[in-house]
């Protein structure tokens, strides 16, 4: 029997992620924001909506997450044109 334990979120908690959160949730949130990835909660409706985004996307691609958060084409944009069919 293996002892890894692997973290998961549930997507049916309340959204967006409160700002005030229970200790458990913090230790989670700590988790998900010193892990070297990008991590990110998008509700699964036509334009895949982003409630979340860990902090270190500014590190590791160069722009806010703000930028991320409040447009929802700011990441597509990103891309390049001729992949842009492909990774839609």
């Amino acid at each position: 029997m293996s002892s890894t334990l692997y973290p998961t979120l549930n997507v049916g908690a309340a959204l967006p992620i409160p700002v005030e959160m229970e200790p458990h949730d913090c230790d989670y949130r700590s988790l998900l924001e010193q892990t070297p990835a990008i991590t990110y909660l998008a509700d699964h409706d036509e334009d895949y909506t982003l409630r979340y985004m860990s902090p270190q996307i500014e590190t590791l691609l160069g722009y806010p997450r703000s930028r991320y958060l409040e447009s929802p084409d700011f990441w597509m944009e990103r891309v390049h044109p001729e992949d842009r069919e492909r990774v839609a």
